[in-house]
């Protein structure tokens, strides 16, 4: 599950460009909050005057993060980017420099950029384990629908060469998983900071002989929706799309699905797989076992504990964040949930000083604080979470009958391993699984990667997108289910 803060700086953006004039690297400095947060844009152009365009939000350890949108009017530019919700729209003033408005969460925001490059300055990262063509299976993009026809999803189904069972009509079938992305908008790679960690693991399982279907989320790639009204419930229905088209292919072993969902998608497979019957097992990776108020609770002590904020201080916050959260999620409406957030938030800070106050929460004034209140109301009135927020995954993992493999990373700071698991483990022992398999790897962390600092910045600057021993447990634990 990603962090708050990284859902909240999810962006969508749309750049018009004005000829040659457009084509460079742009840097401004959007100033929201009482803070203020540079950004820069790539833009780039073809030989057939097609725009292209790419933004960094370094202080997020954010690079490269492609638009889906790019269109140029005139002396105008838009630039959307569906990943991450946001839309920015460009007016040049001379050839250097160019006035833009920032659409985002509700709010927009006027934001200055200047020309600093010829649109060449973009960070590059190693990423030595994303699989390279020719692959020795094979691949192919795939499209189709949901039962009414409502939504188009996208997405990449490889099936290997090797192995597999012959089935009563004489054709050579295979078990099959599907991967389920973690929250936020994520393409079929689940690609995060250039990582694309599905496309790892679909190379990985098919050349030991399981076929993978790999999904672009609502609005992402190739598939239609709306994201941003849509909820968990909404994602699982997805995933039964992605099923339904299986069952329909002749190479798909229908005794041998199975299930792989991150973070949020760990939540998904096990709603998905306690109705259904013909699931053979689902993997969950850093998945929640808890309710999400308190994962989120852990969460931000988490990253608090990463910045250095000391125990004590993180402790005195922590029933102020709990009655925050329950207050704005069972508020009647988001007026009162204002009121009320802002008497409690006011309650807390009169016992802080104001360091504390600022380093936990980013409130300097009164300003800064009714902004804050009104950014944690405006999120957690957002479909998605205040769906999550309601759900009990234990209601979930006590009803599963299948093979159930749940792996994290004990220097997670989204999603805290030690609870989380503890929490999984003991309501799968509830359940009529009787195959069931629980693992902590040291000294990983939410992306299952090994980690030093184990922070959010750090996610970038790791070239390792999964680590080995992930994927042979993965592999073996998979292929030892799935055996005919």
């Amino acid at each position: 599950m990603k962090s708050l803060i990284l859902i909240l700086f999810s962006f969508v953006f749309t750049i018009l460009s004005y000829c040659q004039s457009f084509v460079g690297d742009w840097e401004g400095t959007l100033k929201a909050n009482q803070r203020s947060i540079d950004i820069v844009f790539h833009i780039k152009s073809d030989s057939k005057g097609s725009y292209s365009a790419f933004l960094d939000v370094p202080v997020q350890r954010a690079f490269n993060v492609a638009a889906s949108d790019v269109v140029v009017e005139g002396d105008s530019i838009v630039i959307i980017i569906k990943a991450v919700s946001l839309r920015f729209v460009g007016m040049l003033r001379d050839n250097k420099n160019m006035i833009g408005n920032w659409k985002q969460a509700g709010m927009t925001i006027q934001v200055p950029m200047k020309r600093i490059g010829d649109g060449t300055n973009q960070k590059t990262f190693k990423r030595p384990q994303t699989p390279q063509p020719p692959f020795p299976y094979k691949t192919e993009e795939v499209e189709f629908d949901n039962k009414d026809k409502s939504i188009h999803f996208g997405a990449t189904l490889t099936i290997p060469s090797t192995g597999g069972r012959m089935n009563e009509a004489g054709k050579t079938v295979y078990p099959v998983v599907v991967l389920i992305t973690g929250s936020g908008k994520q393409d079929r790679d689940e690609t995060m900071f250039e990582h694309k960690p599905f496309a790892i693991i679909a190379d990985y399982l098919t050349k030991k002989g399981i076929a993978v279907l790999r999904m672009d989320d609502r609005e992402m790639g190739k598939s239609t929706g709306d994201f941003m009204s849509s909820t968990t419930f909404d994602f699982v229905k997805d995933i039964e799309a992605g099923i339904d088209y299986l069952k329909g292919r002749h190479e798909v072993d229908i005794r041998n699905i199975g299930l792989l969902g991150h973070s949020e998608g760990g939540l998904i497979a096990p709603i998905l797989a306690s109705k259904r019957d013909d699931i053979k097992f689902i993997v969950l990776m850093a998945a929640p076992g808890l309710k999400f108020t308190e994962i989120m609770e852990q969460q931000n002590v988490n990253v608090l504990v990463s910045q250095g904020i000391s125990q004590k201080i993180i402790e005195d916050m922590k029933p102020m964040l709990r009655d925050l959260v329950n207050t704005i999620i069972t508020a009647p409406d988001t007026s009162i949930a204002r009121i009320n957030g802002i008497k409690i938030f006011n309650a807390w800070q009169e016992n802080q000083s104001r360091t504390v106050v600022k380093n936990t929460t980013g409130v300097t004034d009164e300003a800064s604080m009714n902004n804050y209140i009104k950014k944690m109301v405006f999120n957690l009135n957002v479909p998605w979470y205040a769906t999550i927020m309601k759900i009990d995954p234990s209601i979930y993992l006590g009803a599963l009958k299948c093979s159930v493999l749940a792996i994290n990373g004990e220097k997670d700071i989204q999603v805290d391993a030690k609870t989380n698991l503890a929490a999984i483990e003991k309501y799968l022992k509830q359940s009529s699984s009787n195959d069931i398999e629980v693992k902590s790897f040291k000294g990983l962390n939410h992306l299952f990667q090994h980690c030093k600092k184990c922070t959010f910045d750090e996610y970038s600057d790791i070239e390792e997108t999964i680590a080995p021993e992930v994927l042979e447990l993965l592999g073996n634990w998979i292929s030892e289910r799935v055996k005919q």
